[in-house]
This record gives C-alpha cells, structure tokens and sequence, in this order.
C-alpha cells in the first residue's frame, strides 16, 4: 500500500499550457464589448443625471475610484478616448502582462460609473479580472502566438511550472463562472410562468424598450403569434442556457461542434433581435473560454494545410474540365474535316 502512494505521488500532474491563442480571441472579443459602446456613442448619453442622482457620472463608493471619476466627470470625452485608446490595445493582443490589469479597470470604471450599464459590461469586467493571473503570466509579446505544449517538461523552472499553474487555475475558475451564468440564467426562467408557458418572447418583442427592432418587427410578431413557433423560441433559449451551464460534465467534440456554434448563433440572434451588441460580443468571448478545452491551439501550418488541400482538390477538377473541353474541340474539328471531305467528294 505505502508503494503505491510512494509512486503516484511521484507521477508528474499535466497541465496544459494556458495562454493559447483561443484565449487570446476571447480576450479581443470582450475587450470589443466596451470598446464599440464607447466608440459608437457620445459620452452624453452614457453619462447623464437621472431621478434620484444629480451627477452625470456615477461615484459613490467604491465608484469613486474608476476612470471616469478621476476629474469629477468635467473631462468625460477625453477619458472616453483613453479608453477606447486601452481597449484597442487589448484587442490588438500587445503583451498581455502589460495590459490586463488597465483591461481590467477601464472596465470595470465603465461598468460601475455609467449610469446606464448592461449586462455585457458587467460579464466582461468579471471576466477581466478572472483572467489577470492567466495574463500575468503569460510570456507572449502578442496574444495570436500559438505556445508549443511543455506538459509534463521536467526541465521547466520552478518560475516557470508555478506560472503555467496560475494561469491555468485562472482559466479553470473563469470556465466554473461562465457555466454558472448561463446555468442560474436558465434555471431562473422556470420561476416565471410565462417562461414556463412558452409566452415569454410573445411579450420581450413587443417590450417599449427592448423589443424587436422596427425592421424585423413585422417578422419577429408574427412568430411570436404563432403557438408553436412562439413555444420553440421561448423554450429554446432555456435548454440551451442549462446545456452550456452543464457543458463542463460534456465531451469535447459536442461542446466544440455544436454548442459553440449554437451559443454564437444564440448571442448574434439577440443582437440582432434586441440591438444588445456590446452584450453579445461579451458571451462570445465567455462562451469560448467556456468551451474551447485549455491548451487548445489554432495551428496556423494546419490552416495552410488544410487551404492547400482544397486548392489542390479543385485543380484536377479544372484540369480535367479543361482536358474535356479539349478533347470536344478535337471531336468538333473531325466532325468538321469529315463534312468538308464529305463536300468536296459530291463535287
């Protein structure tokens, strides 16, 4: 018994490297959520009194300390393009040791001194700061780079071995808090009757303020006003919230193959149905870190590959379009040849 404890301890624990460049999307993707929001819009409607508040910017408590609380909010447009100017940086993928922490800050400045925040923002300050040990220790200049795996490296330093460690542990605990957002999302639904009658999005699109958009309107309502597909719409959302909120306990390839293309196509349809873009590019970068396994690499050779493969695929195919073509023009010139014969012999 005791040699059997003496030897799995001495067996090597693999963990996979952290900072691949899958994590290295997610993070350009929900720098992107704030970033557009503060691109696309003018700092007077983010930033503005309302009923029970006078100042434009809001700073109590702990607000008081985000970046758009620093000058009192009398130089709003100016902090603006600060931010803008951080969050491109972030999203170019520049050294994300050096970025990360002003990541984390400008957004969760935005997230707690606008007076109008979404859900978007706060996922993707959470999720900023959920990655920081992930991004501390990672040795990349840019994101995009591909590391090669050094699981189980004897020869790694112990610097090295308790950076792979944190990062990795950063990325696992960022997974368990995505899985439970979109888990509590689902299971909350079923403590409302109209989620749980299938009436819910018959009343989301006609909302005053979050409903259909004017051009999909007509299409969206009369969805809506049809039993069947008003139950599969709002019924859907629910099966598949729970699923990603489980997707942890599930194989790679389903997680991978279907429900990362379903959990984008979900997020762009709420885009597109309630103009929540900002949040919506916040869960794509959730959801990849959610389901991309850690370690995962997009190898670019085998991006050339698998492009070379199709080239090369379609060009015996026009070779041997081209061959046939030939050979009909040769058939054409007998067939030619044969009736000037044919012509000259009845002279």
């Amino acid at each position: 018994m005791q040699g059997k404890i003496a030897a799995w301890s001495k067996r090597t624990v693999r963990i996979p490297i952290p900072w691949s460049n899958w994590y290295g999307i997610a993070r350009s993707t929900l720098a992107l959520s704030p970033l557009l929001t503060l691109m696309c819009t003018r700092p007077e409607n983010l930033f503005f009194p309302t009923e029970g508040m006078n100042q434009a910017v809001h700073c109590d408590g702990l607000s008081r300390y985000g970046l758009f609380c620093l000058d009192h909010g009398d130089h709003l447009d100016l902090l603006r393009w600060i931010s803008i100017l951080t969050l491109i940086l972030v999203a170019s993928g520049w050294r994300p040791r050096i970025t990360c922490i002003p990541h984390w800050y400008v957004a969760i400045s935005f997230f707690t001194n606008c007076v109008i925040p979404e859900g978007g923002d706060q996922i993707s300050a959470i999720m900023a700061l959920l990655l920081i040990p992930a991004c501390l220790s990672d040795p990349r200049r840019w994101h995009w780079v591909a590391m090669a795996s050094t699981d189980g490296d004897r020869k790694q330093s112990t610097v090295a071995k308790l950076s792979t460690t944190a990062g990795a542990i950063a990325i696992g605990v960022a997974k368990l808090q995505v899985s439970w957002v979109y888990l509590q999302s689902g299971i909350s639904k079923l403590s409302h009757d109209v989620w749980i009658d299938g009436t819910a999005m018959y009343y989301w699109f006609r909302h005053a303020y979050f409903g259909a958009p004017g051009w999909s309107r007509p299409v969206l309502l009369s969805l809506s006003s049809q039993p069947v597909t008003e139950a599969v719409i709002t019924w859907s959302p629910i099966a598949l919230e729970v699923t990603l909120g489980v997707s942890l306990l599930l194989p790679r390839r389903l997680k991978v193959k279907f429900l990362l293309p379903a959990g984008i196509t979900f997020h762009f349809l709420i885009g597109l149905s309630m103009g929540l873009w900002s949040f919506a590019f916040a869960m794509w970068g959730a959801l990849i870190i959610l389901l991309i396994p850690a370690g995962s690499q997009i190898q670019s050779a085998h991006i050339t590959r698998r492009l070379r493969g199709v080239l090369n695929r379609a060009k015996p195919q026009s070779h041997d379009k081209d061959k046939a073509q030939h050979v009909e023009n040769i058939d054409r010139g007998r067939d030619t040849s044969r009736r000037t014969d044919e012509h000259v012999t009845a002279c």
